[in-house]
Parts: C-alpha cells; structure tokens; sequence
C-alpha cells in the first residue's frame, strides 16, 4: 500500500482507499492528503459537482424567493359603468413628473376611496407573480413581508437542525435531506400559491434548508482537498453562485410565468439526493478511528478488487 500511495497519479482518490490508509497508519486527514494528492482527478471531479450542481442550486433557491414575490406596477381598477366619475389620484413631484397613487382613487367630488374595484396590473416590465396574482398590494402587502421574514427565520431554524443532522449521520445525507426538501417545497408552492398558510409553510421550508444546502456541499469537498486547491474551489464556487444569481432574473422575465420559474428552479433539486458517489472525510477518518472488524473486511475486500 506504501508504494502505491507514492504514485500519487496512478488512481483518484477514493473514500475507501483513504479508509484503509487511515486503518493502518496513525496520520489525520491533512496528511493523508497531502500523502495521495491534494489536487488530482478525484478533487477536480468534486469542483465540477460543486461549481455545476450544488452552486446554482444554492442560487435558485436563495434569488427564487426575491423573485417569486416581485410587485408588479399596479393601479386601482376604475367600475366600466362609471368610468369618468373616478379618476386615479395624480400629483406632480418637483420635476413635474406625473405621478399617479397606486392604492386610491377620487371621484369628482374629490372624495377618496380604497382600490374598491380591484386592482389592475402592467406587466410590460415585472412578469405576474405571487403577489399580482392574489392581489397583495395596498392594505394586503404586508403578506408578502411576512413570508420574507418566514424564509429567514426557517433560514435561521435550518442551520442548526441540519447542522445536527449532519453531525449525527454525516453530511452527504444531509445535503441529500436538504436538496429533497428544497425540491418539495419548490414544488408545492406552484399548487398551493393561494393558501396562505401553506404557502408560509412551503416558503419556511425553503428558507430552512436554504444555507446549509451550500455551506454543508463546500465543506465536504474541502475535506478533500489540499491547502493550495480550497482557494480555487471557494473561488469557483463563488463565481458560479454569481453567475447564476445574475442571469436568473432574465430568464425570469423572458420566461415571464412565476409558476414555471418556479418548477424549473425547484424540481432540479431531487437530482442531489440521488448523487452518493462520496463520503465526508471526517466520517471517514472517524470509522477509521473505531476500527471497527466489519469495515476493515470491507475496506480490505474493495482494495483486493480495485488493486
């Protein structure tokens, strides 16, 4: 085995060949690293799953959420029988720009009224959305704040029941847990987008699995890699949670249905959970630590058939 960890470039590095390393000799994760390659084929392999799946995931659920619950331009909808009685309220602002009230309008004796008939929405600049949709605007917009802060505060909520998840039965399944939740979620906001209440649910959902999504995926691929690569992986990562982040917004106005963003943001996601092609280091490291007979059979049993 010593002679084979000195071809560094012979064979990527594998979680198992790493486990029977570890089995064998008293050396922590750092070393065995640096001892098969910091930056070889295997570490490249988990870039490219990180920087092309995992970041734009990140993506669309953080920027999605903005997104989904855009104002559209609105005014009050004028009764067809009565059309010249009530008139928007305009006013001119110190550069003599028109400005018309979007919740009130006035009738000729200049009595002012709430949007009573309604409300009527321009489209030529933000798609329909949510809030269009079930008309929160005016006296109703506070519904959109408060399913901003529900995100949040599932955000907040998520760090540390995931963050026990992972501790307890590692991070790839709970990377798995939160792309399958984030993708439910997703989903159900297309159906239920007219139940508040679920709606809040769906949204605490996203909002709860939202950071660790990322953060748990980066740090795993770390593990694997040495000093001189993570700078790179941090950088790639970063650079295509940005790409991502600025060209959705125009595919969500060229698209210009939030239910579709919706899905095609959301229903990639259960191809995460479906990825278990690696195992967090410090999983790794801690099995080889208990020594425990059935994994080093197994961890022999595989080195015998690749080797």
């Amino acid at each position: 085995m010593h002679k084979q960890l000195n071809k560094k470039h012979d064979h990527p590095l594998r979680p198992w060949f790493i486990l029977g390393y570890l089995m064998n000799v008293k050396m922590d994760c750092e070393e065995v690293i640096e001892k098969v390659g910091s930056f070889g084929l295997y570490q490249k392999i988990l870039g490219l799953f990180l920087c092309l799946l995992i970041a734009p995931f990140f993506a669309f659920n953080d920027i999605t959420q903005f997104l989904l619950f855009v104002e559209p331009n609105h005014s009050c909808t004028h009764p067809t029988e009565q059309v010249y009685v009530y008139n928007d309220i305009v006013w001119f602002d110190a550069s003599d720009k028109k400005i018309v009230k979007q919740c009130e309008i006035i009738d000729t004796l200049g009595n002012k009224t709430n949007c009573i008939y309604g409300h009527q929405y321009n489209y030529s600049h933000i798609y329909p959305t949510i809030v269009s949709e079930n008309n929160w605007v005016c006296e109703q917009n506070w519904k959109v704040y408060f399913a901003y802060k529900i995100y949040w505060t599932g955000s907040l909520v998520g760090v540390y029941v995931i963050g026990a998840i992972a501790d307890r039965y590692g991070k790839v399944p709970a990377i798995g847990v939160c792309h399958l939740i984030g993708a439910i979620a997703g989903t159900t906001t297309v159906f239920f987008a007219h139940n508040f209440v679920i709606l809040l649910i769906s949204r605490a959902l996203m909002g709860f699995v939202v950071l660790s999504q990322g953060m748990f995926a980066v740090v795993l691929v770390m593990e694997f890699v040495g000093i001189d690569g993570r700078m790179i992986i941090s950088t790639l990562f970063l650079f295509s949670y940005s790409i991502t982040a600025a060209i959705l917004p125009w595919i969500a106005y060229y698209i210009h249905n939030w239910r579709i963003l919706s899905v095609i943001t959301s229903a990639p996601l259960f191809i995460v959970p479906l990825y278990s092609g690696i195992d967090s280091l410090v999983d790794i490291e801690r099995k080889a630590r208990k020594g425990s007979k059935d994994t080093q059979k197994n961890c022999d049993h595989k080195q015998k058939k690749h080797f």
